[in-house]
């Protein structure tokens, strides 16, 4: 067994400590050549249940640290038949809302065969730090086997405080499912190299858009983000070679950071517009090609009209006041911003209609990034850029004649270069 550092060891199945309840830090450790993953399912004290675990798993969130759930993995290891000090980290800002939280593991390989693991034989353990420094343990060392590990639970039910309990059982995958809160959201399939590859990708381009975020000084902000998507007919070789599919997932690391529900809305349009809806980490791989090329197939390739999709955007994200209310004059109530990233290729039909729409876009809480693609001189958008009359100045626009080329950390820093401006302006203004 690896050496156990903690100040107090739950040896026994049935063992319990009191922890605290804000910022935990919960690691497995173990010295076996598995590819181990941690998770964490819960009952809040609302009723509701849910999981917080990798996206290598259909249906997986990594989970947030800035809203519900308040738990955050910090990355799938996924170190294969590798031995040594292997870890993952779960991180808990707060457990006022959760009456239990299941520390788990499953041994990732031997789930997707449906072979049964020997958790035990691992030589491995979950330790937690509390805010205060003190540090409680749980071996894993249960000779029982089956596919998923219960090592520990989190029970916050007492007046007395929340208190760690080992409970060292190892459960089939049905058992699992059925008996442990949230669990029934976990679905064990055996994804392609090239979607394990996409999910890796994005892992790491959710830790460059948190750096991105941190540098612009945005820790604490909250918006909803959307991304407008040109499904004209000279984007089609951008699909074809998964630019668009890319650019997607870049923008749901920012996200997944920004959003309350961790995703992002998806438009589209050419000289017509539609919502496509929602692109979340779950369900990230394949989305392009799934729910446009395929589910959209006969509303795409068309030519190209900016205003129609500004209005829809704008519609969706305005908290309009009723009839009385709009006439007394009063204004919607302030709410979380719209980050917009609006994606395009060339010019469009409509400059007047685009022109009144980003004007009257102007007096919303909505800010619009506009970015172009290729070769064209894209004088239009930076028209809109600089364009008079405007309540405040909503857009930005920048050129890339090459999104693939451009690195993760430049297009991040250009993404959010005048956001943080711009919500000064808002707040100034009065929209948030």
């Amino acid at each position: 067994m690896a050496e156990i550092r903690a100040k107090t060891v739950l040896k026994t199945k049935g063992d319990e400590a009191y922890i605290a309840v804000r910022q935990l830090k919960v690691t497995l450790t173990w010295g076996a050549a598995v590819d181990l993953d941690l998770m964490a399912f819960y009952r809040a004290k609302d009723g509701r249940t849910g999981g917080v675990f990798s996206c290598n798993y259909e249906g997986g969130s990594m989970g947030g640290l800035n809203d519900f759930p308040f738990i955050e993995l910090s990355a799938d290891a996924g170190v294969g038949a590798k031995g040594g000090d292997n870890e993952e980290i779960i991180r808990i800002t707060r457990l006022d809302d959760m009456a239990e939280v299941y520390i788990c593991a499953i041994n990732f390989t031997d789930a997707v065969k449906n072979k049964p693991s020997s958790f035990g034989s691992y030589d491995g353990f979950i330790g937690i730090i509390g805010d205060k420094g003190e540090t409680v343990a749980v071996p894993l060392d249960s000779t029982q086997t089956g596919t998923c590990a219960v090592i520990a639970r989190i029970d916050n039910t007492s007046f007395m405080g929340a208190k760690l309990i080992n409970e060292n059982s190892i459960l089939d995958l049905s058992t699992f499912q059925r008996t442990i809160p949230g669990a029934a959201t976990l679905i064990i399939s055996s994804k392609s190299q090239e979607e394990i590859k996409a999910v890796k990708r994005f892992l790491e381009l959710r830790k460059k858009a948190d750096t991105a975020i941190t540098r612009a000084g945005l820790d604490q902000q909250r918006a909803r983000v959307a991304m407008a998507i040109d499904v004209s007919a000279s984007m089609q070789h951008l699909f074809d070679k998964g630019v668009v599919q890319r650019a997607c997932e870049r923008l749901l690391a920012l996200a997944v950071k920004f959003d309350d529900n961790g995703a992002i809305d998806i438009f589209i349009f050419d000289n017509r517009d539609h919502e496509v809806g929602e692109m979340h980490q779950s369900g990230f791989y394949g989305f392009v090609d799934r729910e446009i090329l395929v589910n959209l197939q006969n509303k795409i390739w068309g030519s190209t009209s900016y205003g129609g999709v500004i209005r829809r955007i704008t519609g969706k994200y305005t908290d309009k006041p009723g009839f009385w209310a709009s006439l007394m004059g009063r204004r919607p109530t302030p709410q979380d911003p719209a980050y917009v990233l609006f994606v395009t290729d060339g010019d469009n039909d409509d400059k007047d209609d685009t022109e009144r729409a980003i004007t009257d876009a102007s007096k919303e809480a909505i800010f619009w990034q506009f970015v172009g693609i290729g070769n064209s001189s894209f004088s239009f958008l930076e028209k809109l850029d600089t364009m008079p009359g405007r309540f405040i100045d909503n857009a930005n626009f920048f050129k890339l004649n090459d999104l693939d080329k451009i690195s993760d950390e430049e297009l991040y820093d250009r993404l959010l270069a005048e956001f943080p401006l711009w919500l000064k302006l808002a707040k100034d203004k009065g929209l948030l």
